[in-house]
């Protein structure tokens, strides 16, 4: 798969499935033994193919198949200078700002209240 973009999210599941199929297959084992260590039906196995299961399950079979390294690759750590580090310790956004707009992040009792006192000094 060279551009994911041009993809379905059905048949980037396929893919996946694919390549966890191959791995499965390299490494001797039948789909009724995987799904037994990891105490899940082969049904609950094949659904990784058409994105129908928990992502705790996919993580399990990577886990079996002792390729959990993939992971790494899936949202890599954007590597950073130390300086740059240092400089925004502390800095770090922990939420996403609301949208523009939008009345998340204002009161709207205090918006009443202000608009009430408001309306009591206008002579």
């Amino acid at each position: 798969m060279s551009d994911l973009n041009e993809y379905s999210d059905e048949a980037i599941c396929q893919e996946l499935f694919e390549r966890i199929e191959a791995i499965r297959l390299e490494k001797n084992l039948t789909q009724q033994s995987l799904a037994d260590e990891l105490d899940i039906t082969t049904k609950t196995y094949r659904n990784i193919a058409t994105g129908k299961t928990r992502l705790q399950v996919l993580i399990g079979v990577l886990r079996v198949l002792d390729r959990l390294d993939v992971i790494e690759n899936w949202i890599p750590d954007e590597p950073m200078s130390p300086l740059l580090m240092a400089k925004l310790k502390g800095k770090q956004r922990k939420h996403a700002s609301p949208k523009k707009g939008s009345s998340h992040g204002t009161s709207l009792k205090s918006d009443a209240k202000n608009t009430a006192n408001n309306d009591e000094i206008d002579w």
